[in-house]
């Protein structure tokens, strides 16, 4: 047989031995581990595990240590190099039936057993998915279909799906921090709740700008807490240019708040100028009382006209206009006048010419009209 230049000769080569073992030390400085082979039952160290890929130079590849205790398979090579490990297997167990008890072992024609599997407590996959699993349970598993799914536990695990583009995210408490702001749900304990239950929150902060140390905007669902519902407080919005403390919660100089419990009462305090514009009809509807107060002074403004449809109360003038408890009464200009008359002409005929009868319009007003 022809072979190359300077190559080694057929007598350095050695047989290729492979041989199943079980991993009993790690280096994790030097990335090796040491072996106990099952057959030979000798002890081999300093042995490197194969990878799919890896650089000597900048460290970049598929890298992984192993764990006291797994099985694999040692690789003597040819050329008399170190040997190395080439895989990993699972280790034999018995296949439970349909029914839940284990079947019993029976050779199948080809000799193997025919209930023996090698699962060894791997993750449920499909053919064709592939999976990084670790033994606290954290995944990465790449199924068919473009599926991808990273988790820490199954409760806190993101999946990726490729119909409609979905990204879900499961967890119990969640937060993410930007240089804008942050988002968090936060879930209580059952065990500090009175009722058992597990109070969750909602927080939304957004900074002015992405150097700041205190949020400017805050939006915030507050779980009931105390006994009996305690802070009745559901939701709250602030705005506080740079003045919210996100641990401690504080505020201060705010130009915005709002306050809103779970019985839908509402406090809202506006800190600056305030306007309001509605292009089109503006219709407000109230059950109860409706009270305004201005520090200064209040105009009502109507394009046409201004409708005032209740009886009128203007305490400032002390003047009542259809009030039932008005203590002093309107005079009506019509019955004057004509009470007047009867007065001028009264006197013009005990002393005729001696009175000019009035003019009724001098006693009419144009502006105010007073029902009776």
């Amino acid at each position: 047989m022809a072979r190359s230049r300077d190559a080694p000769s057929h007598a350095s080569y050695s047989q290729v031995r492979v041989e199943e073992a079980v991993i009993t030390d790690v280096n994790r400085k030097s990335y090796t581990v040491t072996c106990d082979t099952r057959h030979s039952n000798k002890t081999v160290e300093d042995i490197q595990c194969l990878v799919p890929y890896h650089h000597y130079e900048n460290g970049e590849g598929v890298h992984h240590l192993p764990e006291i205790g797994a099985l694999c398979y040692l690789f003597w090579p040819s050329d008399n190099t170190p040997p190395f490990i080439l895989g990993y297997i699972g280790a034999a167990g018995v296949r439970a039936s349909t029914d839940g008890e284990p079947e019993r072992s029976t050779p199948d024609g080809a000799g193997s057993m025919s209930n023996v599997e090698f699962k060894s407590r791997r993750p449920d996959l499909q053919p064709g998915d592939i999976a990084l699993t670790t033994r606290d349970e954290n995944f990465v598993v790449l199924r068919r279909g473009g599926i991808l799914q990273l988790g820490a536990t199954p409760i806190a695990q993101r999946i990726y799906i490729p119909i409609l583009n979905y990204i879900k995210d499961f967890c119990e408490n969640y937060e993410m921090n930007a240089f804008g702001g942050d988002i968090s749900w936060t879930v209580g304990r059952v065990e500090d709740d009175p009722g058992g239950d597990a109070p969750a929150t909602w927080t939304f902060h957004a900074n002015e700008f992405a150097q700041d140390e205190k949020a400017t905007v805050r939006v915030r669902h507050l779980p009931v807490t105390g006994p009996g519902g305690g802070d009745k407080v559901a939701w709250e919005v602030y705005v506080a240019p740079q003045n919210i403390d996100r641990d401690t919660g504080e505020v201060a100089d705010e130009v915005y708040s709002m306050l809103l419990t779970v019985e839908g009462e509402k406090t809202e305090m506006i800190g600056t100028n305030y306007s309001l514009r509605v292009k089109g009809n503006h219709t407000v509807d109230v059950d109860g009382d409706l009270s305004y107060k201005s520090g200064g002074s209040a105009i009502l403004e109507g394009g046409s006209q201004a409708t005032i449809k209740a009886p009128s109360v203007i305490t400032s003038g002390n003047t009542f206009l259809g009030d039932s408890s008005a203590a002093n009464s309107a005079v009506l200009g019509e019955p004057l006048v004509v009470y007047l008359g009867q007065l001028a002409a009264a006197i013009n005929a005990i002393a005729p010419g001696s009175v000019t009868p009035p003019v009724p319009t001098q006693f009419l007003s144009q502006k105010v009209k007073v029902s009776t």
